[in-house]
């Protein structure tokens, strides 16, 4: 407990500075995704807690100096559509406390820790109107990218080296991997390699999105390496909407590259990690299981959403099922879509869609953007179309981590469409150098 209360003092602290500079807070909140879990362990339950409260303290602190309009908090996004949708969700997932308590079982205090346990990681949706709020140029755009970039190197670095330890897959050793930060990375540094200027800079950058797509493959997660080819793709559609040309030669050398990279690795190495590598990439391939447990557990979501259409059964709804052969019960499932059904019903599913459309058309408006911004934005896209197919594949929308990311992508993107103007007309849109 002295432990404890000793590094809650220079946390405290830390969180002011925080508050006090926005621009450092949103900065340290990415590096701290770095050691942070994504649910609370048995043993180390109080890191995840810490964490978790570290980052309200924040988010309060912000929300306090928005409705003070002390600076920098004075910039009014013009672009509404994903801020209604996102007011919308948090009063949905806020109606699932008294849904929680009519349709959950248990006592009195299970129903509100089972609501509350669900609810948690949308509060930091909130991070969206913080980012909202604030006016960014294009440099500071770049340090919170280049901070997910050293959390996308960190977590590849982790996996390669239990790889080359263990030969086993990197997520059973170190939970934390199976959220999809390497391949977060992977599309920043492949939007920077089709935009810089130099050939030192293309080089860099391509053997960075090599370096990060090989830290993706190591997970053997079927759901990652999808959700990393349609980003990636997004990508390069956006950036070859001014250069198309450019962009598949760019894309063509990468590809020629990395193929011939990986054939030599795999010639190059022992017996027995080629035979390894192929097992694990064989099982993962071939298992049914896998496929066969999440499509009961959607049909058992279902159900329930059947049970209760319009608006479901609340956030936090345990939902009892099968999974492996074993009856669980638990308050997630792994398909993003499937959890709304069942927890918000109708209205949840139409919210959800009016997200999708809303960021649809900040698609849209990417070809109105000048060349300088293209390559940011492509990167932001591409983040966020990961997050959303990862969503559809896996569980990852219920941590903080997930929301976090969604609320400051949407949040910059919505600057970035009102404010497209002023960020091509400053200086430091300058095409970079590398």
């Amino acid at each position: 407990m002295t432990t404890i209360l000793l590094l809650a003092i220079p946390v405290l602290f830390l969180a002011i500075a925080c508050i006090r500079h926005p621009y450092l807070g949103l900065c340290v909140m990415i590096l701290v995704f770095i050691p942070a879990p994504l649910y609370p362990m048995d043993l180390y339950g109080w890191v995840f807690y810490g964490f978790a409260g570290f980052l309200l303290v924040m988010l309060a602190g912000w929300f306090l100096r928005m409705m003070a309009h002390a600076p920098p908090f004075h910039n009014a996004g013009r672009h509404e559509g994903i801020a209604a949708s996102v007011q919308f969700w948090l009063v949905l997932c806020a109606l699932g406390l008294p849904l929680s308590l009519v349709f959950n079982h248990g006592s009195f205090s299970d129903r509100l820790y089972f609501f509350a346990k669900g609810a948690l990681p949308f509060v930091y949706l909130l991070v969206f109107f913080v980012v909202r709020a604030l006016p960014f140029t294009d440099r500071q755009v770049h340090r919170l990218l280049a901070c997910l970039l050293a959390v996308a190197i960190a977590f590849a670095a982790i996996s390669f080296a239990i790889y080359a330890a263990t030969g086993m897959r990197v997520t059973w050793i170190y939970a934390p991997l199976v959220f999809p930060f390497p391949a977060l990375g992977a599309n920043i540094a492949c939007a920077r390699m089709f935009t810089t200027t130099t050939r030192r800079g293309r080089c860099a950058w391509a053997l960075l999105t090599g370096t990060l797509i090989l830290a993706v493959v190591l997970t053997f997660t079927k759901a990652q390496i999808i959700a990393l080819a349609a980003s990636l793709l997004l990508i390069g559609f956006l950036v070859g909407r001014q250069s198309s040309a450019h962009v598949l030669a760019r894309a063509a050398g990468f590809v020629a590259a990395a193929s011939a990279l990986a054939i030599g690795a795999l010639a190059l190495a022992p017996r027995d990690a080629r035979a390894s590598f192929h097992e694990l990439l064989a099982a993962r391939i071939s298992d049914t299981d896998t496929v066969e447990t999440r499509m009961y557990e959607s049909q058992a979501a279902l159900t329930q959403f059947v049970q209760s259409p319009i608006i479901g059964k609340g956030i936090g709804y345990q939902l009892e099922r099968v999974e492996f052969g074993e009856s669980i019960s638990s308050n997630y499932v792994h398909n993003e879509m499937t959890y709304v059904g069942m927890t918000m019903g109708i209205a949840g599913l139409i919210v959800y869609a009016m997200l999708l459309v809303n960021w649809g058309g900040l698609i849209r408006g990417v070809g109105k953007l000048r060349a300088p911004a293209i390559g940011t934005v492509a990167a932001l896209h591409g983040c966020v179309l990961t997050l959303t197919i990862y969503s559809l594949l896996f569980a990852s929308f219920r941590t903080i981590q997930h929301n976090c990311l969604l609320g400051l992508f949407l949040g910059l993107l919505v600057n970035f469409d009102s404010q497209a103007w002023e960020r091509a007309a400053s200086p430091s849109c300058v095409p970079e150098r590398g």
